[in-house]
């Protein structure tokens, strides 16, 4: 219910007095649990990256806690844009980085390298790494203009795909062209 008050409303428009009332819980059953609503947001972040995340990192491939990693996110993209923009008092790429963190480390021992990666886990490295930074990237995008930062990017991004046809062959440059697209894309939302 808190997600959904959060999405709906906005975290600055959540308060303790609502959720209880709509949820029919006293108030002191929170404050017996919780100190105040960023402690909440912090349990829920935690809860819904665990669920994500450890519950399954003995379960499924890495490929497909990242893809359910993702859908979460997805799913829940008007919580996680409300309670990233309207506070700070919780750090919500930093709580969302160390769970990312204990999936790095079961790639890297599934894996045995992280250089060893193949182009999907290293394209799914770099969206991450983008989103992890976006404050910087979007401050460098908004304030000059003499580094095209999307283009950098993109030349990087243009290495990979070079590797990537050359080890698919002819028949993927379709696809390669597709990703670009998509990518661009991704990256000018992010960045914006």
């Amino acid at each position: 219910m808190f997600r959904a008050e959060v999405a709906e409303t906005g975290f600055n428009h959540v308060s303790v007095v609502h959720l209880m009332k709509k949820s029919g819980i006293r108030r002191q059953t929170f404050y017996d649990n919780f100190q105040d609503k960023y402690d909440l947001l912090g349990y829920t972040i935690q809860a819904m990256m665990e669920a994500n995340v450890e519950s399954n990192i003995d379960r499924l491939d890495w490929e497909e806690i990242i893809a359910q990693v993702f859908y979460s996110a997805e799913l829940n993209r008007d919580f996680y844009k409300s309670v990233y923009s309207s506070q700070k008092e919780i750090d919500v790429i930093g709580e969302i980085s160390r769970h990312i963190a204990v999936l790095m480390r079961k790639i890297i021992k599934e894996e045995g390298n992280i250089g060893y990666l193949d182009w999907e886990g290293i394209i799914i490295l770099v969206f991450y790494g983008i989103e992890l930074n976006k404050k910087f990237y979007k401050s460098v995008y908004e304030s000059q203009t003499e580094v095209d930062v999307v283009g950098e990017i993109s030349s990087h991004i243009a290495v990979l795909l070079k590797q990537i046809i050359e080890e698919e062959g002819a028949d993927f440059d379709q696809q390669a062209k597709d990703f670009v697209e998509t990518f661009c894309l991704g990256l000018t939302y992010i960045i914006q």
